[in-house]
């Protein structure tokens, strides 16, 4: 076989002349001046400049041996040996490569491609697609690259990892106690609460640096769903890392990791909580890296096993608790009773925080430990933790095993705290008011309960005092035997012994003599009492108050008073009840057989209040509010002025005691009306009121407002809102706003003075009123017309003030539409509806409408629609709240809260930069589009960058503007030929929309496939 000599190349390779064509002088020396003069512009490349000056100094040669036919022909089947060796060398690749891709039992669109680009020009790619076909594996659709994810920066993570290591945790959520399917505002308050507690350690060890720092980053990292997600996203990448590392050492000794060892890894990633789709993805790549075969396994039986919460074990779908350590793995929703899986970090029916489960079982465990150690403050900050944990958004009663537990517990914690309580307020009572006896024996119960408590100070002051009682005791005993009136001694005693019972058992044998003559004055709302005082010594007066009949002994009704002074002011005093009073005397709690009595009783009458008028076509309706304890209701009606007696005037019918109508009026003509209350003053008698007075002219009623308008208008992150009606023809409008429904019956008039009760009320002279709306929910607004004392209502509207979604993105991902968007604070539901004409409205019964929970939606990071129709798309997502058993829809007026993606219109772009070869010269640059899809194909543009591809199209310089154009055809291909001034020196193009909005992963429907670096040179 002839050779090429290994010191040169073969010339016929290196002038890229083709060995088998016939051989022409002319063509020959065409080629070889155009090759000198590219090796002439080479000689000035930085890198490769030594190599084409060695081309120009084998000009001679090459035309010494191809100018020589033995010599050519020589040359000419070393050419041939060289591109047949290569060949053989490609096609031992391509097998390889074939076979490793193969091993996982079918390839993919891409991976037929990337086999056809990269073999077809050696082989030729009819040969490579007749080894593809002759193997007879299925062609799946390309896997679409899970969505790229933002993670904390690597900084913060080095500095949470070296305070981590200090500490001993795994990460954050072991630091914190708390699993990884907690609630983000639960970690945000236990870091707060550790960060508080740690701040307050005076000395500033290494290990209460890093817990404080570590809290700190806590409270940052888990502030918001939004930076709490990027952490859990560099804990992935770190799971993904470790991952990766498996495969490399299970590989060290094997190029191909089996199907059993697939599963494995993704039991691996399945129990660190990673996403299957991605755990899968990842391990293709990397598999890829490695150069590995990978045989595929399917994935649908780990993807069923439940995960713990807590340790992460995987167990049987069928299993209830964790085999590892015990963990309830489903259970039924506290919020709505649906079964489902601990490990979620909400209920996706009705977003109850499910995920705390294994925290409120270590707070109830910690709690009942609190508890058996008396620690009632520790056992109540942990139920009250708990409680905190597993509650729904907004609160509602729950009625499941765990809450019933949490609240058993903490009422027994709470009784025995408030009994602790209640034995310690007793305790200080019974010192404070000097029942020192009574003090002792309630000290010895609550020390035998209790040891634990600080209660010597107490027990030195209760026994020093019960000595000196009893001390003076004797000496009074002594006094008395000897003759002595000892009744001062005895009350000496009990002044410093309230519960000294020989003490009281000597003064009950004389007990003081009663107050003098009892006189009463009432006054506006008060009655004054004065009597004589005693002719005992050192007593206190005690005022008893009985309703219908005078008091007959100390404790015969209600004790008002015990006081030292001979006066007292009744201001109490119930409104229409006779009340009689007694003054007793009281000697240390023995007080006189007889006390000081008022023969009258004092009546207390009061007039009805809130009293208004309707006026309507010769009528007038009072109504009122009527006083507590009135018998009966008078109205009299006089025309010059108000009646001033029950007896004056006409008499008007009253309804019960809050109503009354006078009909057969003129109209036009004032008419005054006095309403009496009447009293039972007792024994037959009756008092009556001094009489509320009202005017009131008879006219017809004014018109209800029923054409009111709402307009809102956005302003920042608050909402205007506009309400008008048409002028009203009598009276004055206003606008009653509620939150809740104020039940008024359209023209059913109130008095203008319970109009506040509904609700606030905004005058609205020019018949409009503009509020301000900052908050979520739904308000009631219902216009008024107020005339003379009365509010007549028109019908009520409801508004729900709830701000939309954002920023909405579709991406086509071949088998599903995948839909993300910006949630507005305090939002847990969204409305989906679409339709495939025009954008939908939220009851449009047309559209295809789905409701999805907040716990949903974080669950995948997005929302699918799977196998989407090759139509369009018009898509809305609206914000719902949930509300007194209602879903309130958002108004759905935000631009970026709609979407439009078309597929039946979609295109889907391949392109590189090719040279065309010629026999003389370079040839030229030319960009070769191929389109498949119909439709509209939008402008782009060609841009250059040095050294490397752009990665946008503002990340270089623009080199060639391409118009819109209309495609008719399924599949098109496009050449255009590119001007020599694009060419520069190791610079590379690519092709992009002018319009970002076009890309089928931003909703539009182009999608622009990349090629490799080498199909970019524009050198």
């Amino acid at each position: 076989m002839t050779t090429t000599p290994p010191e040169r190349p073969n010339y016929f390779l290196l002038l890229e002349l083709d060995p088998d064509a016939a051989w022409s002088d002319a063509a020959f020396a065409a080629r070889l001046d155009q090759k000198k003069a590219e090796w002439t512009r080479g000689r000035n490349h930085p890198k490769h400049a030594l190599r084409y000056k060695s081309y120009l100094d084998m000009a001679g040669d090459i035309e010494a041996v191809l100018g020589d036919p033995v010599r050519r022909e020589a040359e000419r089947a070393a050419a041939r040996a060289q591109l047949a060796a290569q060949a053989e060398q490609a096609g031992n690749r391509f097998r390889e490569e074939l076979d490793l891709r193969a091993a996982k039992g079918f390839l993919t669109r891409a991976e037929v491609d990337a086999l056809l680009r990269d073999y077809g020009p050696a082989l030729t790619q009819a040969a490579v697609q007749a080894a593809i076909d002759a193997l007879g594996l299925e062609i799946r659709a390309d896997d679409a690259p899970p969505e790229p994810r933002d993670s904390l920066d690597p900084s913060t993570m080095q500095a949470i990892a070296a305070n981590l290591k200090i500490v001993g945790s795994a990460d954050l959520y072991d630091f914190l106690g708390m699993v990884r399917a907690s609630r983000t505002a639960d970690l945000h308050e236990r870091a707060a609460r550790l960060y508080a507690e740690n701040q307050k350690q005076a000395t500033k060890t290494a290990l209460v640096t890093a817990r404080s720092d570590l809290a700190g980053q806590a409270m940052t990292v888990f502030n918001d769903d939004d930076s709490r997600r990027r952490y859990d996203n560099a804990l992935d990448d770190l799971a993904y890392a470790r991952l990766g590392d498996d495969m490399a050492r299970i590989t060290q000794g094997s190029r191909t990791i089996h199907a059993a060892q697939f599963a494995r890894l993704m039991e691996r990633a399945r129990a660190q909580g990673l996403d299957l789709r991605r755990a899968e993805h990842y391990i293709r790549r990397r598999a890829q890296e490695l150069q590995v075969a990978l045989v595929i396994a399917d994935p649908a039986p780990i993807e069923t096993r439940l995960r713990c919460p807590r340790c992460g074990a995987l167990a049987d779908p069928a299993a209830a608790n964790c085999p590892a350590c015990g963990t309830p793995l489903t259970l039924p929703c506290p919020g709505c009773g649906q079964t489902m899986p601990t490990e979620y970090r909400a209920c996706t029916a009705c977003g109850f925080p499910i995920g705390n489960l294994a925290n409120v079982q270590a707070l109830l465990a910690e709690a009942d430990a609190c508890f058996n150690a008396h620690n009632y403050a520790g056992a109540e900050a942990a139920l009250l933790d708990a409680r905190r944990q597993w509650a729904a958004a907004p609160p509602r009663p729950l009625r499941d095993p765990l809450t019933a537990a949490l609240e058993d517990l903490l009422a027994r914690v709470r009784a025995e705290q408030q009994a602790e309580a209640d034995a310690l307020n007793r305790l200080a009572q019974h010192i404070d008011s000097r029942r020192f006896y009574a003090a002792r024996e309630l000290l010895r119960h609550i020390a035998a309960a209790r040891p634990d408590l600080p209660l010597d100070e107490h027990r030195a002051r209760i026994d020093a005092a019960i000595a000196r009682a009893e001390d003076d005791l004797r000496r009074a005993r002594e006094a008395e035997q000897a003759g002595e009136d000892a009744v001062e001694l005895y009350q000496a005693i009990l002044w410093e012994c309230r519960d000294c019972r020989p003490a009281q058992e000597a003064l009950a044998r004389t007990p003081p003599a009663p107050p003098g003559p009892l006189t009463i004055r009432p006054g506006q709302r008060m009655a004054h009492l004065q009597w004589a005082p005693s002719p005992a010594r050192g007593v206190r007066y005690v005022v008893v108050r009985r309703i219908g009949a005078p008091p007959i002994a100390p404790t015969d009704g209600e004790m008002l008073a015990s006081l030292t002074g001979t006066a007292f002011d009744d201001d109490s005093l119930p409104v229409g009840l006779p009340v009689f009073y007694a003054v007793y005397s009281d000697r240390e709690g023995v007080r006189s057989a007889e006390g000081a009595r008022a023969p009258e009783p004092v009546l207390l009458t009061a007039d009805v209040e809130a009293l208004a008028a309707q006026v309507d076509d010769g009528l007038v309706r009072l109504r009122w509010q009527p006083p507590p304890n009135a018998a009966a209701v008078i109205v009299r009606r006089g025309e010059a002025a108000p009646p001033t007696t029950p007896e004056d005037g006409v008499p008007v019918r009253v309804f019960g005691l809050s109503d009354a109508a006078d009909s057969g009026l003129q109209n036009g003509q004032v008419y005054h009306y006095t309403v009496f209350a009447i009293f039972d003053a007792g024994d037959g008698r009756r008092a009556c009121s001094a009489g509320a007075r009202i005017s009131a002219t008879p006219q017809p009623p004014p018109e209800i407002i029923t054409g009111m308008t709402i307009s809102a208008r956005r302003s920042g992150r608050e909402r205007e809102l506009r309400v008008s009606w048409p002028p009203v023809s009598k009276g004055e409008a206003a606008l009653l706003r509620s939150d809740t429904p104020p039940h008024l019956r359209p023209g059913l008039a109130i008095p203008q003075a319970l109009l506040a009760d509904y609700g606030q009320v905004i005058p609205a002279p020019h018949h409009q009123v503009t509020l301000t709306l900052s908050g979520t929910g739904l308000i009631y607004l219902t216009p008024v017309v107020l005339f003379g004392e009365m509010a007549y209502p028109g019908p009520t509207q409801s508004y729900t003030a709830l701000e939309d979604m954002r920023d909405l993105r579709v991406q086509y991902l071949g088998d599903a539409l995948a839909l993300t968007w910006e949630w507005p604070p305090n939002c847990h539901h969204a409305l989906i509806a679409y339709r495939h004409d025009d954008y939908p409205s939220a009851d449009d019964p047309q559209a295809a409408r789905i409701v999805l929970t907040r716990a949903e939606y974080d669950r995948e990071g997005r929302f699918l629609i799977p196998r989407p129709s090759q139509t369009d798309y018009f898509i809305v997502v609206y914000a719902a709240l949930v509300q007194d058993d209602q879903r309130l829809i958002s108004p759905g007026t935000e631009p970026t809260c709609r979407a439009r993606i078309s597929l039946g219109s979609r295109i889907t772009l391949t392109y590189a930069i090719r040279r065309q070869r010629r026999v003389l010269g370079r040839g030229e640059l030319r960009l070769i589009l191929r389109a498949e899809g119909a439709g509209e194909l939008p402008e782009m543009v060609l841009v250059r960058k040095p050294v490397s591809p752009p990665t946008g199209r503002t990340d270089g310089e623009p080199i060639l503007y391409l118009p819109a154009r209309r495609l008719d055809e399924p599949a098109t291909t496009i050449t255009i030929p590119l001007d020599a001034a694009v060419e520069q020196m190791n610079s590379y193009a690519a092709l992009f929309l002018t319009d970002d909005r076009q890309y089928e992963q931003r909703g539009g429907h182009v999608r622009i496939r990349r090629p490799d670096q080498a199909d970019l040179k524009v050198f």
